[in-house]
C-alpha cells in the first residue's frame, strides 16, 4: 500500500513520543517507507543506521519478549500474577499446618500414630495432627479447600512433611539456644543414653546448663539426640562433642559436665 518497506518492530512497538523523538532521516521504515533502494547499504546505508539507533534495538527487545511471552504461556504477566496467587494461598495453607504441628509439640502430643496416611481406614482414627488439621480446616476455608482438592503429592500432610517441618522447627530452637549461650559464653552439658527398643538402636539425650542473662536464671534446656553406635565412655562423649561442634559452639567453654549413674563418661574426650 505504501510502495515501500517498513521495519515491523518499530512500526508495531514505537510509542507515539518515540514518534515524535524521530528525526526526517531516521523516519525512514519507521514513519514513512523506505524506497531509495540506492541508499539501502554501504557505509552510511540507510539499513545500517536504522539497526543502530537506539530506538530500534528498544523495539527489537519488546518485539522479542513479545515473542517469548506468547509461545511461552507461563511466561506472561497473567500467568505470573496467577501463580503469584497460587503462591500466596499456599504459604497461607503451609502456615495452617506448621502451626498445627507446633501446638502438637507445644502440648506434647504425638502427631501420629503407626499410620496415617490415605490407606488408613477413614473411619478409625489417622492420628492427632490430620484430626487437627481437619477440625481446623472447618474454619479455615482456604486450608478446608486446600485438602478437598489439592493434588495428593502436594498437600503438605504427608509424614514426610511432618518430620521435614519438625526438623525445621527443632533447628530453630536449637539456634535460639545457642545465642542464648554465646552471650555468657560458658555452659555445662547433660548426656544420657537410652535404648530404643523399637528402632533397635542406643539414643544420647543431650542438654545444656546456662545462665540466662535476660531471665536472670539457670536454664536447663533439651538440645539433641544422637544415634550411638557404642555405649563406651568414649562414644557418648564424642557423640556431646559432635553435637556441640555442629552448632558452632565452643568445647573449650565447658565448664560442667552431668551423666545418669555413670561417671566414666566423664573420663572419655570431654
Amino acid at each position: 500500500m505504501k510502495r515501500g518497506g517498513f521495519c515491523k518492530n518499530c512500526v508495531l512497538f514505537a510509542e507515539t513520543t518515540g514518534f515524535e523523538s524521530i528525526t526526517t532521516a531516521q523516519g525512514v521504515f519507521v514513519k514513512k517507507p523506505f524506497q531509495n533502494l540506492r541508499k539501502a547499504t554501504g557505509k552510511f546505508g540507510l539499513l545500517q543506521t536504522h539497526e543502530q539507533t537506539g530506538f530500534h534495538c528498544r523495539y527489537t527487545e519488546m518485539a522479542d519478549e513479545f515473542i517469548r511471552r506468547f509461545t511461552i504461556p507461563e511466561k506472561r504477566v497473567d500467568t505470573l500474577m496467577q501463580d503469584m496467587a497460587i503462591f500466596n494461598a499456599n504459604k497461607e495453607v503451609l502456615k495452617s499446618i506448621c502451626k498445627t504441628i507446633l501446638l502438637l509439640g507445644r502440648q506434647n502430643i504425638p502427631l501420629r500414630g503407626h499410620r496415617d496416611d490415605s490407606t488408613t481406614d477413614s473411619s478409625k482414627n489417622r492420628g492427632n495432627f490430620i484430626a487437627l488439621l481437619e477440625s481446623r480446616a472447618e474454619t479455615d476455608e482456604p486450608l478446608h479447600k486446600h485438602l478437598e482438592s489439592a493434588a495428593r503429592n502436594a498437600r503438605y500432610t504427608s509424614k514426610t512433611i511432618q518430620d521435614q517441618v519438625i526438623g525445621i522447627i527443632g533447628s530453630k530452637i536449637r539456634n535460639q539456644i545457642v545465642e542464648e549461650v554465646m552471650k555468657v559464653g560458658v555452659f555445662a552439658a547433660i548426656g544420657d543414653e537410652v535404648t530404643d527398643n523399637f528402632a533397635n538402636q542406643e539414643v544420647l539425650s543431650v542438654c545444656l546448663r546456662y545462665f540466662n542473662e535476660e531471665k536472670m536464671k539457670i536454664e536447663e534446656q533439651f538440645f539433641d539426640f544422637r544415634h550411638l553406635t557404642r555405649i563406651t565412655g568414649e562414644a557418648v562423649p564424642d557423640g556431646i562433642l559432635k553435637s556441640l561442634r555442629e552448632s558452632n559452639l565452643d568445647p573449650t567453654m565447658l565448664r560442667g559436665q552431668a551423666y545418669d549413674t555413670t561417671s566414666s563418661m566423664s573420663q572419655g574426650r570431654i
